[in-house]
C-alpha cells in the first residue's frame, strides 16, 4: 500500500509531460543489490525502469515502496559515452517495472536523456523519408562536395593571403601591428595544412552530428563563450563575413535546406547548416584557435577566407541542387512532425536551463558580488567579476583576521603604522583608509581610491533610493572595484600625468555608472571604457614627464571631459559621442606615430645593411692587403671613397654581383702595377680606362670633388712614375675576428633569454621614466633599438648589454601600452589584489612581519639559489639567526599586558629599519625573532653578529614616559651545515639556547665539524655515484592519482610521477638526501632525464593502458627549464612520435618559473607544440603576478599544500584558495589542491569549486609498474 506523499507525487508526475525512451541502466538498491533494466520514459519529476527479466526483477522490489535507489546509465558512444548517475525514491510498481520519483530533477541526467530520446527519435523520421533511395550513397557523395570545397578556398587562400596582408601592413596603426602583418605569411603557410584539416573536421563534426542536437549546443554554447571573452571583435568580424557569404547565396541556401533535411530527416537552420557559412565560419575560426595572431591580422584572414569561399560554395551548391531532390509536401510534413517533437524537446531543455539557473543562483548567493552567471560551469569570468570576487574575500579575510585579533587587541591604544591600525579595508596594500558615517547606520569603510567627492556622490544614491536597499551590498561591491581601478590606475607610472588628471575629472561619473550599470565593470566595450581609452590616447603627444604641450588638442579634451562630467548623469550616450569625436582628433596622431616608427625602421634596416656590406667589404680587402707593404695612394682611394662606392653597389645589386667584381679589378690591376718586385708594366690605354673609371665612379659617392681630382692625380703620377711611390705596411684592416665573446660551457648550455622578446614588446627599464617599446632587432651586429610612445628612438643596446639586464631583472615585460588604458588598469588591480590578499594571509599579525611559515618557504628558495662551484659548494653563505628577548617579560609585569603587542610591533620596526641587511625577518615565537642574513665568507659571521647585537643594544620603547631597553641573545647557524631552513633554525635555535646559559647579551655560533664534514663527503659521493645509481636499478618510480573534485568517480583524472628507491640493505638511497645533493651539484638535470626516459619506455611497453588513464604529471626542476641541453633532449624524445605528447603534463615550480620567467615561457612555448601540458606547481608561495600567469600559459595551478591541509581550521586559508581558484577560473586553467588529507577538507575543496585533489586521503602513492597490472 503506497502512502499518501506516494501517491500525491506520483500524480505529480504523471501531470508533467513525458518522454519515450530506451536506454539501457541498472537500479542499484542499497542493499547493493542490481538490477538491470531500461530507461523506457522520463519526465522532470521522475521516471519509468522496465525490467530486462519481469518475473525475476518483480520480486526483488517487494516491500520496498518508498526507499531511495541509484540509477546509473552510460550514453550511447555517438553522443559521447558520459556516465550519469541519479538517486529516486520508489513510488509505482507493476509487473513489468517501476517508477521512480526525484526529489530534486538531476539536470545532466535529464538533458542526456533528452538527447538519447532526440537521435531515436530522428533515426526513426529518416528511415521513413527515402523509400528505395541509397541514403549513405547520396550523403557520401554530399561530404565529398564539402570537401572538395574547403579544399578549393584553402588552396585559393594560400595563394592570396601574404600579398592582402603585406599590403595590410602598410596602414597598420603600429609597430607590433605593421611587424605581425609581416610575420604573419610565414606562419600561416607553415601551419595551413593543419588548419585545413582542423576546418574539415570541424565541419564534418557538424554533418555527422546532424540530428543528435549536438551542433546546436555546441554553437550556441560557443557564441556564449567568445562574447564573453576578450576575443569579441574576433567573434564579431566572423559572424559578419558568414553574413555576408549567406547573403551573396540566399537564393541557393534557400532551395537547398528543404533538401538537406530530406536527406537527413531533421529540421535544418542557416546556422546548423553544415554546408552554409555559418558552420563553415566555426569551421575556420576553430582551424585558426591555436595560432598566435593578432586580432588585426585575424581580421585580414577571414576577409581573405571570405572571398576565397565565394569562389567555391557556387560549385558547391549548384553540385548539391543538381544531387539531391526536391522534397514534396508529404515529406515537409513529415519533418514538420519531427521537429514538432523537437519543439518539446525545447520545451525540457528550457525547464533545465531554469532549473540550472536556479542552481546557480544558489551557489552564487554565498559569494557576495557575483552574478548568477559567474558561476556556471565552463563560463568565463570577466575581469570584473573576477576583481569582485576578490574583493569580496578580501572583506571576509579582513573580518577573519579582525576577529582573531579583537580578543587581544581590545582597548589597546592604536599606535600609528601598529597592527591595530592596520587592519582597515586596504585590497592594494595602501595605508590610506577613509570612514563615512553612511547610510547604513554606522560607520563604513571605503576603498583608498575613491576621493571625496565620489563617496558623497555614493551616498547621494544610496538617499536618494537609486541604490535600492537590497542592491546596497552589491552596489557598495562595484564601488569598492572602482576604487582598486582608480587607484591602481594612479599607481601606475606608465600613466602620464595628464592622463590622470582628466580621468580624476570623470571619476564622479564613472562611479555612478559603476554602481548602477551591471555591465560596466563586466565589460570592456562600454562606451565609457571606450572614452577613458581614447582619453588615455593623450600619451601620443605628451612628454616623458606625462605633460601634453599642445594647446588645441589639450583644449579639445578638455572640453569633452567636462562635458561628460555635467551630462552623464541624464544623458550616458554623452560616452559615445566624446568617444568619436576625441577618436578623430586622435587618428591623425596614431597614423603620423606609425610613420614615424616606420621611418624608424627603415633607417635602421638600411644601417645594419650598410654595416654589413662594409664588413664584407673590410673581409675581402683584409683578405688582399693584410700584412703586405701597399701603396698609400690605393689605402687613400679605399678609404673612404671606394669603399662606399662598394657599399653602394652591394647595396644596390647585391653581394658578387658583376659591378663588385669591376670595382675589386681595379683594386686588383692597381696592387699588381704598383708592385715593382713584380714588374707589370701596364699599357698607357689601360691605364687612361682605370682612371676614367675610377673617376666616373668616385663621382657617385664622393661629396668633395676638389679631393677626387687630387686622388686622380695621384693614381695618375703614381702610374706614370712608379719610382715616386709611398709604401705602407698593414696589418690589418678586419676586426670581426675578435669581436665574438667567449662564453663558457654552462653558459652555452643556457637558453637565450632574449628568445621571448619581439618587436612590439614593452619593456620597462630602472633608468628610465617610461616603458619602452622594442621596435628593431639587428641581427648583424647583434642589437635592440626602443622608442617611447610617441615613437622617439630612446635607448639602443647590443645583444650582450641587454641579456645581462634581463638575467639581472633590470629589464623586464611589461604591460602592453598599445592595450586600452581601462584593460591594463583591470590586469594592474587584479595582480596588486591577488599579490596582496597572499601577503595579508601570511604576515603576522602583531608584527606586520612575514610569518614563520613564510619565512620558511622564502629561506628555502633561498638556499637553492645560491651561486656554487663546480664540486656543488655554495660561493657564498646564508646565516640563520634566532634572538631571545627574555626581558619582555619583566617590561610587560612592569607596564601591562596592554603593552606587550606594541613591544613587539616598536622591535620589528626597529630591527627592519636599522638592519636593512636582514634576507628574512620574522617573529618565530612569544619573544623570539629569527633572520636569515646573506654572507660572502664564513670568517664575517662574528663580526656580522656583534653588529647586530651593537644595534640592538640601543633600542628602547616608550611606554607612559618610561623608556625600557632590551637585553638580547644571539645564536647563528650557517648554511654550510644544512640547506633545509627548519634543521638550520633548530640548530641557530640550539645555539640560541647556549648563549642564554651564558648569561646576558651573549653570542653563539653553532660549529657541528661532523655536519659539515658529512655535508662535503655527501657532495663528493653524489657527484661519483649518481650516474651509477640511476642505472643500476636502485631507484623506481610511483605514482599519485589527481582525482576530480566535483565528480563522485574513483577514476583518476592522472598521475603525478615520484621518486622512489628500491631497497638495499648495502648501500640505501635517502631520495631527499640525494636530490638535495644533485641539485647543489647543477646535476638534478640528470635525474629528471632518467625519469622521462623510464616514463616514456613504459608508456610505450603499455599503449593500452595508456589509452585507458588520463596520462602522467612529471615534475621538471628549475635547472632542467633553464638548459638548453635538456630542452634539446626533451624534444628529441617528443619527436620520435610514439609516446602521446597530449597525456603528458610537466610540472614546474612557481619559484621556478619567476626565478627564470624568460627561460620559462620559452621552454613552455616549444614543448607544447608537442601537444604536451604544464601546471604550475607549489601555486602561491612566490606570490606570481597576474602578468605571469597570463603569458605563461600553463594548463593547471597545483595550489601548494600548505594552504590546503589546514582549511578546515583556518578561514584565511579558505579565502586564499578561493582566490587562487578565482585567478585560475578567469584565466581558463584548472586548480589542483595538494595535501588532501580528510573529508573536510575535500568537502571545501568542493564548495570552493577546485577541479582536482590530491593526497593521501585521495590517493596514496603506488609503484608506476601496478597501473599495468
Amino acid at each position: 500500500m503506497m502512502s499518501t506523499d506516494a501517491q500525491k507525487s506520483g500524480a505529480e508526475q504523471r501531470r508533467q509531460m513525458r518522454f519515450s525512451v530506451s536506454q539501457p541502466a541498472r537500479m542499484v538498491l542499497d542493499t547493493g543489490r542490481e538490477i538491470i533494466c531500461d530507461i523506457a520514459d522520463f519526465c522532470l519529476g521522475g521516471l519509468f525502469l522496465k525490467f530486462a527479466i519481469p518475473e525475476n526483477d518483480f520480486d526483488k522490489v517487494k516491500g520496498l515502496d518508498g526507499q531511495y535507489v541509484t540509477i546509473n546509465f552510460t550514453m550511447p558512444p555517438a553522443l559521447g559515452s558520459q556516465v550519469h548517475e541519479m538517486r529516486a525514491k520508489l513510488v509505482r510498481r507493476t509487473a513489468t517495472g517501476v517508477g521512480v520519483a526525484f526529489d530534486e530533477t538531476p539536470v545532466e541526467a535529464t538533458r542526456a536523456l533528452n538527447k538519447v530520446a532526440a537521435a531515436l527519435r530522428s533515426q526513426k523520421a529518416s528511415i521513413k523519408l527515402y523509400g528505395g533511395v541509397d541514403i549513405p550513397e547520396l550523403k557520401n557523395a554530399c561530404k565529398a562536395y564539402l570537401k572538395q570545397a574547403i579544399d578549393n578556398a584553402f588552396k585559393l587562400f594560400g595563394e592570396q593571403i601574404g600579398t592582402k596582408l603585406e599590403g595590410a601592413a602598410v596602414s597598420a596603426k603600429s609597430i607590433a601591428e605593421h611587424q605581425e602583418f609581416l610575420d604573419a605569411p610565414r606562419l600561416i603557410q607553415h601551419t595551413l595544412e593543419d588548419t585545413q584539416y582542423r576546418c574539415l573536421n570541424s565541419v564534418f563534426r557538424s554533418l555527422d552530428s546532424l540530428g543528435s542536437s549536438v551542433v546546436e549546443e555546441e554553437t550556441g554554447s560557443s557564441g556564449l563563450s567568445i562574447v564573453e571573452k576578450d576575443d569579441f571583435e574576433d567573434w564579431l568580424t566572423l559572424a559578419a563575413e558568414s553574413s555576408r557569404l549567406e547573403e551573396l547565396y540566399a537564393e541557393q541556401l534557400m532551395n537547398l535546406i528543404p533538401r538537406l533535411e530530406k536527406l537527413y530527416g531533421v529540421p535544418i537552420t542557416p546556422k546548423t547548416n553544415p554546408f552554409g557559412p555559418a558552420v563553415i565560419g566555426q569551421g575556420i575560426k576553430q582551424s585558426f584557435a591555436d595560432i598566435s595572431l593578432s586580432s588585426a591580422t585575424r581580421q585580414v584572414v577571414y576577409a581573405v577566407m571570405r572571398d576565397a569561399f565565394a569562389a567555391s560554395l557556387k560549385p558547391l551548391y549548384q553540385s548539391l541542387l543538381d544531387v539531391l531532390p526536391e522534397a514534396d509536401k508529404k515529406q515537409a510534413s513529415a519533418i514538420k512532425r519531427s521537429s514538432n517533437n523537437r519543439s518539446a524537446d525545447s520545451e525540457l531543455s528550457q525547464s533545465l536551463d531554469e532549473l540550472a539557473d536556479i542552481e546557480n543562483q544558489a551557489a552564487a548567493s554565498t559569494e557576495p558580488g557575483m552574478s548568477s552567471s559567474a558561476s556556471g560551469q565552463g563560463m568565463p569570468m570577466s575581469l570584473g567579476r573576477m576583481a569582485s570576487s576578490l574583493m569580496s574575500m578580501f572583506r571576509r579575510n579582513q573580518a577573519v583576521q579582525h576577529r582573531s585579533g579583537a580578543s587581544s587587541q581590545a582597548g589597546h591604544p592604536a599606535r600609528e603604522g601598529s597592527a591595530a591600525s592596520a587592519g582597515s579595508f586596504d585590497p592594494l596594500g595602501q595605508t590610506r583608509v577613509r570612514r563615512e558615517e553612511g547610510v547604513y547606520g554606522g560607520a563604513m569603510s571605503f576603498h583608498p581610491g575613491l576621493s571625496e567627492s565620489s563617496v558623497k556622490a555614493f551616498q547621494e544614491l544610496v538617499t536618494s533610493g537609486r541604490i535600492p536597499a537590497a542592491r546596497q551590498e552589491e552596489a557598495r561591491i562595484s564601488a569598492d572595484v572602482f576604487g582598486a581601478l582608480i587607484e591602481a590606475m594612479n599607481t601606475e607610472r606608465i600613466v602620464p600625468v595628464e592622463v590622470k588628471s582628466q580621468v580624476r575629472k570623470l571619476e564622479d561619473s564613472l562611479l555612478r555608472i559603476a554602481v548602477l550599470d551591471p555591465t560596466y565593470l563586466n565589460n570592456p566595450s562600454h562606451p565609457a571604457h571606450r572614452a577613458v581609452n581614447a582619453v588615455d590616447r593623450l600619451s601620443m603627444v605628451s612628454s616623458d614627464d606625462g605633460k601634453v604641450n599642445d594647446e588645441q588638442i589639450l583644449k579639445h579634451i578638455n572640453r569633452w571631459v567636462e562635458r561628460i562630467h555635467n551630462e552623464a548623469d541624464k544623458n550616458p550616450n554623452v560616452f559615445e559621442e566624446a568617444r568619436q569625436q576625441l577618436e578623430k582628433i586622435l587618428l591623425p596622431l596614431m597614423k603620423k606615430r606609425a610613420i614615424r616608427i616606420a621611418k624608424l625602421q627603415a633607417a635602421l634596416e638600411g644601417w645594419q645593411k650598410t654595416g654589413q656590406a662594409n664588413r664584407m667589404v673590410l673581409q675581402k680587402l683584409d683578405e688582399r692587403i693584410a700584412g703586405k707593404r701597399i701603396p698609400a695612394v690605393v689605402l687613400d682611394l679605399f678609404a673612404p671613397g671606394w669603399r662606399n662606392y662598394l657599399i653602394r653597389v652591394i647595396l644596390r645589386h647585391g653581394p658578387d654581383c658583376k659591378e663588385e667584381k669591376e670595382a675589386w679589378q681595379v683594386i686588383d690591376n692597381l696592387l699588381l702595377w704598383l708592385d715593382s718586385e713584380k714588374g707589370v708594366k701596364p699599357a698607357y690605354q689601360e691605364i687612361q680606362q682605370l682612371l676614367q673609371f675610377v673617376d666616373s665612379r668616385l663621382r657617385l659617392v664622393s661629396a668633395d670633388k676638389d679631393a677626387q681630382d687630387r686622388l686622380v692625380d695621384r693614381l695618375s703620377d703614381a702610374l706614370l712614375k712608379p719610382a715616386q711611390i709611398d709604401f705602407k705596411t698593414v696589418a690589418s684592416v678586419w676586426q670581426g675576428k675578435d669581436e665574438q665573446a667567449l662564453v663558457d660551457d654552462n653558459e652555452k648550455q643556457m637558453l637565450n633569454p632574449l628568445d621571448s622578446f619581439r618587436v612590439g614588446d614593452w619593456i620597462s627599464f630602472p633608468k628610465v621614466a617610461v616603458p619602452l617599446n622594442l621596435i628593431w632587432v639587428g641581427d648583424d651586429p647583434a642589437l635592440y633599438v626602443f622608442c617611447n610612445y610617441k615613437g622617439v628612438k630612446k635607448l639602443e643596446l647590443k645583444e650582450d648589454e641587454f641579456a645581462q639586464m634581463v638575467r639581472s631583472g633590470e629589464a623586464r615585460h611589461t604591460d602592453n601600452l598599445d592595450l586600452p588604458l581601462m584593460d591594463r588598469s583591470f590586469s594592474s588591480m587584479i595582480q596588486h589584489m591577488h599579490r596582496n590578499l597572499l601577503k595579508q594571509a601570511s604576515a603576522d599579525e602583531t608584527t606586520g612581519l612575514i610569518d614563520r611559515r613564510e619565512f620558511m618557504r622564502r629561506g628555502r628558495r633561498a638556499l637553492l639559489n645560491v651561486g656554487r662551484n663546480e664540486v656543488g659548494e655554495a660561493v657564498s653563505k646564508h646565516v640563520m639567526g634566532v634572538m631571545d628577548f627574555d626581558d619582555m617579560r619583566l617590561i610587560e609585569a612592569r607596564t601591562s599586558p596592554d603593552a606587550h603587542p606594541q613591544l613587539l610591533k616598536a622591535l620589528a620596526d626597529y630591527l627592519k629599519d636599522s638592519l636593512p641587511d636582514l634576507e628574512l625577518l620574522t617573529r618565530s615565537s612569544e619573544r623570539t625573532f629569527a633572520f636569515m642574513m646573506p654572507v660572502p665568507h664564513r670568517e664575517q659571521i662574528e663580526e656580522m653578529a656583534e653588529n647586530i647585537m651593537a644595534q640592538v643594544s640601543q633600542f628602547r620603547f616608550n611606554w607612559q614616559g618610561t623608556k625600557y631597553s632590551l637585553n638580547g641573545n644571539l645564536g647563528l647557524a650557517c648554511s654550510d651545515i644544512s640547506s633545509d631552513p627548519e634543521e638550520l633554525y633548530n640548530r641557530a635555535d640550539e645555539a640560541c639556547l647556549e648563549s642564554k646559559h651564558q648569561g646576558r647579551n651573549q653570542i653563539v655560533i653553532y660549529r657541528d665539524e661532523d655536519a659539515e664534514r658529512k655535508q662535503h663527503l655527501g657532495l663528493v659521493y653524489w657527484a661519483s655515484k649518481l650516474s651509477e645509481v640511476l642505472h643500476d636499478g636502485r631507484l623506481f618510480l610511483r605514482c599519485q592519482p589527481i582525482v576530480p573534485v566535483t565528480i563522485d568517480s574513483a577514476q583518476p583524472s592522472h598521475y603525478e610521477v615520484l621518486l622512489g628507491a628500491n631497497l638495499d640493505t648495502e648501500e640505501p638511497v635517502n631520495i631527499g638526501e640525494m636530490v638535495a645533493s644533485v641539485e647543489r651539484l647543477r646535476r638534478v638535470s640528470e635525474v629528471d632525464q632518467w625519469v622521462i626516459s623510464t616514463v616514456f619506455q613504459w608508456m610505450r611497453d603499455n599503449p593500452e593502458k595508456v589509452e585507458q588513464i588520463g596520462g602522467f604529471s612529471i615534475n621538471l626542476s628549475g635547472q632542467s627549464v633553464n638548459s638548453k641541453g635538456f630542452l634539446n633532449f626533451l624534444t628529441a624524445q617528443l619527436g620520435r612520435g610514439d609516446v602521446p605528447g597530449h597525456k603528458l603534463i610537466f610540472e614546474i615550480t612557481e619559484s621556478a618559473a619567476i626565478d627564470s620567467f624568460t627561460h620559462a615561457e620559452q621552454f613552455i612555448r616549444q614543448v607544447r607544440r608537442y601537444g604536451c601540458k604544464f601546471a604550475l606547481d607549489d601555486f602561491g608561495i612566490g606570490f606570481s603576478s597576474f602578468s605571469y600567469l597570463k603569458n605563461l600559459k600553463v594548463d593547471f595551478l597545483k595550489i601548494d599544500g600548505s594552504f590546503v591541509k589546514d582549511m578546515s581550521r583556518s578561514e584565511v586559508d579558505v579565502a586564499l584558495v578561493s582566490s587562487m581558484n578565482e585567478t585560475s577560473r578567469f584565466l581558463g586553467i584548472k586548480t589542483v589542491a595538494e595535501s588532501v588529507e580528510n573529508q573536510e577538507t575535500l568537502d571545501i575543496l568542493k564548495n570552493i569549486g577546485v577541479d582536482y585533489a590530491q593526497g593521501y586521503f585521495t590517493g596514496m602513492p603506488m609503484p608506476i609498474d601496478k597501473l599495468a597490472a
